[in-house]
């Protein structure tokens, strides 16, 4: 039964003539044309769902261009595919809800990076160390780097430290420092203020 069909019952008898039916109907279906519309949007627009112009429309919204202000060092196109702009929505996202503490720094980074390990160590002269441990694409190393996958409290700088193996980088990061049983791959001296 269309949606229509409960008001068009609603009408008295006398009143049910062709004409009059017809022109109601006609009144009556923008608004649940409208209304299925509207239904739609939630789905369509879920940065998880969204492709393509949707997800450019949900990154206007989130405040994160889809075109890159920089060339990846890798020779890739500056311009995003759909699956690292939404990691970068969702990070942008979550950055906004960041407490400003080490752990929940941390845990933003293990949820939107699942596949890497992490650990952050403050060296209480407004500077910190980054530690990203598994293998990582030059991409994502450089929107690490350039602060797009990051959080950084304001004023802040961080030197960023991507290492290959981590048997013991995690658990021995404080007491014996971040080379001690760990192959460091590269250690990047981008420092970012």
């Amino acid at each position: 039964m269309p949606k229509n069909e409960h008001y068009l019952r609603r009408v008295v008898p006398q009143h049910k003539k062709p004409k009059f039916m017809s022109w109601l109907e006609a009144n009556l279906q923008p608004f649940f044309d409208s209304e299925t519309l509207l239904k739609t949007f939630d789905a369509e627009f879920d940065i998880s769902k969204a492709r393509g112009i949707q997800l450019d429309v949900t990154g206007a919204i989130v405040g994160r261009d889809r075109i890159l202000s920089f060339d990846p060092s890798d020779g890739s196109s500056p311009v995003l595919d759909d699956e690292t702009y939404r990691l970068l929505q969702k990070v942008k996202i979550s950055l906004n809800q960041w407490d400003g503490t080490i752990p929940s720094a941390i845990s933003l980074l293990q949820n939107m990076l699942p596949d890497y390990k992490f650990a952050i160590q403050d060296n209480q002269d407004m500077t910190m160390n980054l530690y990203v441990v598994g293998l990582i694409t030059p991409l994502e190393r450089e929107l690490i780097t350039r602060g797009y996958i990051s959080p950084k409290p304001m004023g802040v700088w961080i030197n960023f430290t991507f290492v290959l193996e981590y048997e013991n980088l995690l658990s021995n990061l404080y007491a014996k420092g971040a080379r001690q049983g760990s192959l460091i791959v590269r250690n990047i001296p981008l420092s970012t203020n």
